[in-house]
Protein backbone atom coordinates (compact mmCIF):
# COMPACT_ATOMS: atom_id res chain seq x y z
CA UNK A 1 0.00 0.00 0.00
CA UNK A 2 3.21 2.01 0.93
CA UNK A 3 3.95 2.42 -2.58
CA UNK A 4 0.80 2.90 -4.47
CA UNK A 5 0.89 5.88 -1.97
CA UNK A 6 4.36 6.97 -3.24
CA UNK A 7 3.56 6.55 -6.93
CA UNK A 8 -0.19 8.39 -6.42
CA UNK A 9 1.48 11.20 -4.61
CA UNK A 10 4.97 11.29 -7.18
CA UNK A 11 2.51 11.15 -9.91
CA UNK A 12 0.39 14.06 -9.08
CA UNK A 13 2.60 16.32 -7.89
CA UNK A 14 3.78 17.77 -11.60
CA UNK A 15 -0.06 18.61 -11.68
CA UNK A 16 0.02 20.46 -8.33
CA UNK A 17 2.59 22.31 -9.26
CA UNK A 18 1.98 23.22 -13.13
CA UNK A 19 -0.48 25.83 -11.71
CA UNK A 20 1.87 28.13 -9.96
CA UNK A 21 4.75 27.82 -12.89
CA UNK A 22 2.12 28.84 -15.41
CA UNK A 23 3.19 32.07 -15.84
CA UNK A 24 7.13 32.26 -14.78
CA UNK A 25 8.45 33.08 -17.91
CA UNK A 26 6.57 36.25 -18.06
CA UNK A 27 7.91 37.60 -15.05
CA UNK A 28 11.03 37.48 -15.79
CA UNK A 29 12.43 41.03 -17.42
CA UNK A 30 16.02 39.86 -18.07
CA UNK A 31 17.13 38.28 -21.35
CA UNK A 32 19.91 36.54 -19.78
CA UNK A 33 17.37 35.05 -16.83
CA UNK A 34 14.91 33.89 -19.22
CA UNK A 35 17.51 32.17 -21.11
CA UNK A 36 18.98 30.52 -18.23
CA UNK A 37 15.34 29.22 -17.37
CA UNK A 38 14.98 28.12 -21.01
CA UNK A 39 11.74 30.58 -21.64
CA UNK A 40 10.66 31.04 -25.09
CA UNK A 41 10.85 34.74 -26.63
CA UNK A 42 6.57 35.07 -26.20
CA UNK A 43 6.85 33.76 -22.48
CA UNK A 44 5.66 29.66 -22.43
CA UNK A 45 6.22 27.37 -20.07
CA UNK A 46 10.30 26.74 -19.71
CA UNK A 47 11.01 23.19 -21.92
CA UNK A 48 13.22 22.56 -18.93
CA UNK A 49 10.14 22.39 -16.41
CA UNK A 50 8.11 19.77 -19.27
CA UNK A 51 11.16 17.86 -19.37
CA UNK A 52 11.25 17.74 -15.67
CA UNK A 53 7.50 16.47 -15.46
CA UNK A 54 7.72 13.93 -17.91
CA UNK A 55 11.00 12.46 -16.42
CA UNK A 56 9.12 12.60 -12.86
CA UNK A 57 6.16 10.97 -14.42
CA UNK A 58 8.28 8.48 -16.27
CA UNK A 59 10.46 7.05 -12.90
CA UNK A 60 6.73 6.88 -11.47
CA UNK A 61 5.70 4.42 -13.96
CA UNK A 62 9.05 2.78 -13.73
CA UNK A 63 8.67 1.76 -9.90
CA UNK A 64 5.07 0.52 -11.01
CA UNK A 65 6.09 -1.60 -13.47
CA UNK A 66 9.24 -2.98 -11.44
CA UNK A 67 7.06 -3.77 -8.24
CA UNK A 68 4.46 -5.41 -10.36
CA UNK A 69 7.36 -7.77 -11.49
CA UNK A 70 8.87 -8.13 -8.12
CA UNK A 71 4.74 -9.34 -6.91
CA UNK A 72 4.84 -11.42 -9.69
CA UNK A 73 7.95 -13.21 -8.54
CA UNK A 74 6.43 -13.44 -5.29
CA UNK A 75 3.19 -14.84 -6.64
CA UNK A 76 5.35 -17.77 -8.07
CA UNK A 77 7.17 -18.36 -4.90
CA UNK A 78 4.29 -18.97 -2.61
CA UNK A 79 3.89 -22.58 -2.87
CA UNK A 80 0.36 -21.97 -1.98
CA UNK A 81 0.77 -19.89 1.37
CA UNK A 82 -2.92 -17.87 1.70
CA UNK A 83 -1.10 -14.83 3.31
CA UNK A 84 2.50 -14.90 0.89
CA UNK A 85 -0.52 -14.78 -1.91
CA UNK A 86 -2.89 -11.98 -0.76
CA UNK A 87 0.46 -9.60 -0.04
CA UNK A 88 1.48 -10.24 -4.29
CA UNK A 89 -2.17 -9.56 -5.21
CA UNK A 90 -1.98 -6.51 -3.18
CA UNK A 91 1.41 -5.43 -4.61
CA UNK A 92 0.15 -6.62 -8.03
CA UNK A 93 -3.33 -4.05 -8.00
CA UNK A 94 -1.32 -1.46 -5.66
CA UNK A 95 1.23 -1.61 -8.87
CA UNK A 96 -1.74 -1.32 -11.10
CA UNK A 97 -3.33 1.07 -10.17
CA UNK A 98 -0.38 3.49 -9.34
CA UNK A 99 1.07 2.86 -13.40
CA UNK A 100 -2.66 3.83 -14.28
CA UNK A 101 -2.16 7.35 -12.24
CA UNK A 102 1.26 7.63 -13.47
CA UNK A 103 0.33 7.69 -17.37
CA UNK A 104 -3.07 9.62 -16.34
CA UNK A 105 -0.77 12.15 -14.70
CA UNK A 106 1.37 12.16 -18.18
CA UNK A 107 -1.49 13.26 -20.00
CA UNK A 108 -2.75 15.78 -17.90
CA UNK A 109 0.40 17.54 -17.47
CA UNK A 110 1.22 17.32 -21.13
CA UNK A 111 -2.63 18.94 -21.65
CA UNK A 112 -2.23 21.48 -18.98
CA UNK A 113 1.14 22.59 -20.14
CA UNK A 114 0.42 22.70 -24.04
CA UNK A 115 -2.70 24.72 -23.33
CA UNK A 116 -0.29 27.04 -21.38
CA UNK A 117 2.10 27.19 -24.31
CA UNK A 118 4.52 24.49 -23.72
Amino acid sequence: MMVAGVIGLTATTPVLAANGFSNICSEITDAEQRAAMGCEEDGKVPKTLIGVFNVLIGATALIAVIMIVIAAYYYTISQGDAGRLAKAKNTIIYSLVGLVVALLAFAIVNFVLTKLGG
